[in-house]
């Protein structure tokens, strides 16, 4: 059961990883003008993914069918 976790966790990661490439690219493409935007777009995406997150890690595990 920890491996079906810990790929969800990672699957998250690579989630969390995209977003932060896009909010980079619009970043670097606004230069110092969208610098408060960026960075609230950053501390919006971490909050949710941070709770979802926790709540994928702390979820019970579906009892099995059989």
């Amino acid at each position: 059961m920890r491996t079906r976790l810990i790929g969800r966790l990672l699957a998250l990661l690579g989630l969390y990883a995209l977003f932060l490439a896009a909010i980079g690219n619009r970043f670097a493409g606004k230069g110092a003008d969208g610098y408060t935007t960026g960075l609230i777009e950053l501390l919006v995406v971490t909050v949710v993914f941070l709770g979802i997150s926790a709540f994928v890690a702390t979820r019970r595990p579906r009892e099995p069918l059989e």
